[in-house]
């Protein structure tokens, strides 16, 4: 079964938006995701989930940055929803590792890159197969 990956850049209009994501693969696989957000937000009101789960953030060139830590190779296709919201809107953004690596290999002619996300690949395809035959 083929997966369609999403476009990095989800918004809605008048509040604010996904900007940006970057994959850590240093000791663990992290994935950041930067949102930014418009003039007249109530930003004291923003929460943020992942998959439902509240999440705390951190503050970064004035971009609100939510981090998805601990992701295990079996995991780096599995898709997380972070919803933000300031009690009066909000707005879901979807990502997984492997939208990073789609992105990357789409958006980009850095051979290293390339070669990182295709490797990444073929280690999440080799892990879920480990997964599900030792299941």
């Amino acid at each position: 079964m083929k997966r369609k990956y999403a476009k990095e850049t989800q918004e809605l209009q008048g509040f604010g938006s996904l900007v940006g994501t970057s994959l850590i693969l240093k000791g663990e696989t992290k994935l950041k995701m930067f949102f930014e957000f418009e003039a007249g937000v109530s930003l004291e009101d923003l929460t943020f989930s992942i998959n439902g789960v509240p999440q705390k953030y951190t503050i970064s060139d004035n971009r609100y940055v939510v981090e998805i830590a601990d992701i295990s190779a079996h995991q780096l296709d599995e898709d997380y929803t972070v919803t933000v919201t300031d009690g009066n809107y909000s707005f879901e953004a979807k990502t997984s590792a492997m939208t990073y690596c789609y992105n990357a290999l789409m958006n980009t002619d850095d051979e290293d890159l390339h070669n990182v996300a295709k490797a990444l690949y073929l280690y999440n395809q080799a892990a879920n197969a480990y997964k599900n035959e030792s299941n």
